[in-house]
């Protein structure tokens, strides 16, 4: 039998812990109702301890948090703190945010719980898990991108700013012809750590070139204190020399002054113009709100040679194979449109802020619709295609559409359409037309990019999908995050429920893929499977 007072002691431990950190403190029965509560209640939750005492515990929680913070639960192993997890309280009840911890004891059939009232220090303490490793400085733009979306939704739950420090070291080689490789290695190596030092938690660092960098900080950074700061360290290494002239550039993240997927664009614009042209003039005195303005609406000669291309329809198409996590076998291929010259998702979202999204994707639709009918006619491969959600919102774009659609061809059986950037339709109810209209024709829609948070369940049970597609980043946080995890493992379920197919997107290595595969995800695509080619081609891979 268990040691009583070693027992009494864990149990007077929490209680400490519980108070040191919480503001509410709660014993669960082992039917899930509460039993005894001690604390701000009533501040907490709006309901005093007394009347707290014989309720369900997730009757306190928003219905998405009531399903994750249950498997965590259930899997918590005992005498191991549970959390901190960041929750929403049940709107019937009292409508905010809060900290969740749980622990279950050895010799209890329950568990307890705490709960905190949500603040700067919570939030940062229960949202600190990631997939990104701290002091790791990204070589993709598009996982910078997702630690950007990150950076950016901590900031703004504190209602702050951020900058975005740029340094620009041109040509590197000339550099090292001066100085030698040795030295500038070891200068690369300190300045990454300067980098890392002066990011948000250590993360949000990238390469963008050769030479080029950004990092994702606090508002106080400036331009003028990061040059001083590269200068005394390239002095310390022995690297300056003619050819050492690094430009440094700060843009201000005003995220108070922008919308969730205009500072996503805008950032993404700074970063091609940045990959390209360095640091310049463009850049200097820049800022979030204004860069769509600045970069993608205020360049004429990139609208001409825009125009040109959709024009002359100068894009490829590609081929990615989506395949059924199970059997392993192509379930279907996604086609995507390839630009020529630039990068194809940079175009998107200049046609999108230029009012040429439904152009372009009905050129890209009628492309592939033709591919379908003429060049894939004598097989029954099944395909998807992307559609925009700007276009997706377009009356317009709809019409264009069904007159591209052949009847009686069978082609509502093999092709269906994709609408990207899900969380974030402005006209839900346009969309739902579209979907409403694709159905009626015998058209599946999915939705790409998707999130797993109760904004994402609102939009999946308004629109009505066939499939959704999880985004990368949720699958990447999964893997690293058991609060992440848990969102995901309930999203699944939800769909199961519905009859709604999942999807999941950069599967790269087999352990992702039997996680995914693990809790319920049919269908997914990645490097494991291959990447997009202009031809259909799969190989299953060796285990």
């Amino acid at each position: 039998m268990a040691d009583i007072s070693k027992l009494k002691k864990q149990r007077d431990q929490f209680l400490a812990f519980a108070f040191a950190s919480a503001d509410l403190f709660l014993e669960v029965s082992a039917g899930g109702d509460i039993i005894f509560a001690l604390g701000a209640a009533k501040g907490v939750t709006g309901i005093d301890d007394q009347s707290l005492i014989g309720k369900p515990w997730r009757d306190l929680f928003s219905n998405y948090d009531q399903g994750r913070l249950s498997v965590i639960c259930e899997k918590a192993k005992l005498a191991q703190r549970c959390g901190p997890e960041l929750v929403e309280l049940n709107e019937l009840i009292a409508k905010r945010r809060a900290v969740f911890t749980a622990i279950k004891m050895p010799a209890h059939d329950g568990f307890f719980i705490t709960l905190g009232l949500s603040g700067p220090v919570m939030n940062r303490l229960a949202s600190s898990e990631s997939a990104v490793k701290v002091g790791e400085v990204q070589k993709d733009k598009y996982a910078f991108f997702n630690d950007a979306r990150d950076a950016f939704d901590f900031a703004r739950s504190l209602g702050q700013d951020l900058n975005i420090g740029l340094f620009d070291f041109g040509r590197t080689k000339s550099i090292v012809d001066e100085v030698g490789e040795q030295k500038w290695n070891d200068f690369v190596d300190d300045l990454q750590s300067f980098l890392i030092n002066h990011s948000l938690d250590g993360k949000g660092v990238a390469e963008f070139a050769d030479g080029r960098y950004g990092l994702i900080g606090e508002s106080a950074i400036n331009a003028e204190d990061l040059e001083r700061s590269v200068m005394a360290l390239a002095e310390e290494h022995g690297v300056l020399c003619t050819a050492f002239q690094p430009e440094v550039e700060t843009v201000a993240a005003d995220l108070s002054g922008v919308s969730e997927w205009e500072a996503e664009k805008s950032l993404a614009y700074m970063v091609t113009h940045f990959e390209e042209k360095g640091v310049d003039e463009a850049l200097h005195d820049l800022s979030l709100s204004q860069g769509i303005e600045k970069l993608a609406r205020g360049d004429e000669d990139k609208l001409t040679l825009f125009r040109d291309m959709l024009e002359r329809l100068d894009f490829l198409l590609v081929f990615q194979p989506i395949v059924s996590l199970e059997s392993r076998e192509v379930h279907q291929y996604e086609i995507r449109a390839r630009f020529k010259s630039g990068d194809t998702h940079d175009w998107v979202l200049f046609a999108e802020d230029n009012g040429l999204a439904s152009k372009l994707d009905a050129a890209i639709c009628e492309r592939v619709i033709n591919h379908i009918n003429f060049k894939s006619g004598g097989s029954r491969t099944k395909f998807t295609t992307n559609v925009t959600a700007a276009a997706a919102q377009d009356s317009g774009f709809l019409a264009a559409l069904k007159k591209l659609l052949p009847e009686g061809k069978g082609l509502e059986e093999r092709m269906m359409f994709e609408i990207t950037n899900a969380q974030h339709i402005d006209d839900l109810d346009a969309v739902r037309a579209f979907i409403d209209e694709m159905h009626s024709m015998g058209y599946k829609v999915a939705l790409d990019d998707f999130g797993v948070g109760p904004a994402a369940l609102r939009i999946m049970n308004l629109l009505g999908p066939d499939a959704v597609k999880i985004d990368r980043q949720y699958v990447l946080n999964a893997m690293a995050s058991d609060r992440a995890r848990g969102g995901l493992k309930y999203m699944v379920r939800m769909c199961a429920d519905l009859k709604i197919a999942v999807y999941a997107e950069f599967i790269e290595t087999e352990e992702v893929a039997d996680f995914l595969l693990d809790i319920g995800v049919q269908y997914g695509q990645g490097y494991l499977f291959g990447a997009s080619q202009e031809t259909m081609s799969y190989q299953p891979p060796q285990k």
